[in-house]
């Protein structure tokens, strides 16, 4: 039996910041402190922080017994916020895009070329001194490390070679030097070079290694077979918090059928064969009840794709909104869509929200490659269909399909009626706990 019970949680996304990533890390790291762990958490002062949004509901969820630490950050964006972004933190590293301008060319450039692995990297020399006084003081026996920034690894492997003893769980939240905007960089070899070393350099030197994906996991091992053995690495799901999912219920059938997206949808997603489908719908049948929900940061391309077709009067754009609200808007819809970015080999792109879909019992229209790891956890779950882009007679065949059971039912369409489904956050907290106990 294990004796760590104090842990060290460095994580640069943390609330007031929001998003899913940051739901994931403040759900495990309570687990940890109803689990009577000590739970220290690092993450950067809000007032140096570059946060893409904020959500500040989810600072009154954090356990009262968590101890929060902060250390400043220099920030590297503040002339991309003055001078391109209208005093807006880029989204995905500068990469959202389809058509940037020189100036956004040359910004692109120098992040993908000399802030490696990302221009966060500003936070680590003070992290790194808060850390080893936390570590010194508070005889910290874990650390966590979580990226998304990448960077942040970087401090764990600091810590490594100071305290060996340390147990040391580097968390992959997102790929690294595999992650598909990392092409809009326009990376030297030399730049492609370092950043591989320092991602190696992590893999082997954590005592585990988390990613959310089976692709991931291959793919992490390929890198130090030889080196290391496979189970170095296991795989914790972005889940889904089924606590919060018990409170909610379907609403009553509406009177229209409701169609919702939640999250950013950049313009490399490609949506427009989805949007497409449902447009020939409203021309063949005209008068047809549909709303478009779209929650979250939604590109400018798109809403303006959107405002050219006859779905411009059915389609409602919410905004960013808190996580509870966002909840309560799925868990009032039809149909839920989920997209894949539109790039090469998004095989092994899983968005966290689709174990937020499948929580709601509500059918799931995906859009991947197939043989994708969406298409295959919609298929293990019963949870819904999965397209391609190319895909639009036999999208719109299911639109007209699903709309003709739904007004010729009790309007109301699910497929399944458990009050929990797999990959809650329960399931994967036990995840990270067996990689302590197995050391």
């Amino acid at each position: 039996m294990y004796d760590r019970k104090r842990i060290l949680i460095i994580n640069y996304y943390w609330p007031p910041c929001g998003g899913p990533a940051v739901q994931r890390w403040l759900d495990f790291a309570n687990r940890f402190a109803t689990d009577k762990f000590e739970v220290h958490i690092l993450t950067v002062s809000p007032e140096t922080a570059t946060f893409t949004s904020i959500d500040q509901s989810l600072v009154k969820e954090i356990n009262s017994s968590i101890k929060v630490h902060h250390a400043d950050a220099s920030d590297y964006f503040w002339l991309y916020k003055k001078f391109l972004g209208k005093g807006k933190v880029p989204g995905n590293a500068l990469a959202d895009e389809d058509n940037p301008n020189v100036l956004k060319k040359i910004a692109r450039f120098l992040r993908g070329n000399f802030f490696l692995p990302d221009p966060r990297r500003g936070w680590n020399a003070n992290a790194k001194k808060e850390a080893l006084s936390i570590i010194k003081q508070d005889k910290i026996d874990i650390i966590i490390t979580a990226g998304p920034p990448q960077s942040t690894h970087l401090i764990g492997l600091d810590i490594k070679r100071q305290f060996p003893n340390l147990f040391w769980i580097a968390d992959f939240h997102d790929y690294w030097t595999d992650v598909f905007f990392l092409d809009k960089f326009y990376r030297t070899r030399l730049a492609r070079w370092v950043d591989r070393k320092y991602e190696k350099s992590v893999l082997i030197s954590a005592n585990h290694v988390l990613t959310h994906t089976d692709y991931g996991q291959k793919l992490y091992y390929d890198k130090v077979k030889g080196e290391r053995t496979p189970n170095f690495i296991s795989v914790v799901r972005m889940g889904y918090d089924e606590q919060k999912f018990r409170n909610f219920e379907k609403t009553e059938p509406s009177t229209s059928f409701k169609i919702t997206y939640t999250g950013t949808l950049a313009d490399y997603y490609d949506p427009e064969c989805v949007l497409d489908a449902l447009n020939d719908i409203v021309g063949l049948k005209n008068g047809l009840d549909f709303e478009l929900h779209l929650v979250g940061i939604i590109s400018p391309k798109i809403k303006a794709y959107i405002e050219k077709t006859n779905l411009k009067k059915k389609t409602f754009f919410h905004g960013y909104i808190p996580h509870k609200e966002s909840i309560r808007i799925l868990f009032s819809s039809n149909l839920l869509l989920l997209f894949n970015p539109n790039v090469k080999n998004d095989i092994g792109i899983v968005p966290g929200k689709i174990f937020e879909y499948m929580a709601t019992g509500i059918p799931i229209l995906s859009i991947s490659s197939h043989g994708s790891e969406n298409e295959k956890l919609l298929e293990k779950h019963k949870a819904g269909v999965n397209f391609e882009r190319s895909e639009l007679k036999e999208l719109t065949k299911y639109f007209i399909e699903l709309f003709e059971r739904w007004s010729t039912s009790t309007k109301k369409i699910s497929f399944h009626t458990k009050k929990e489904v797999a990959h809650s956050r329960k399931d994967e907290y036990k995840k990270i706990k067996r990689a302590i106990e197995s050391d």
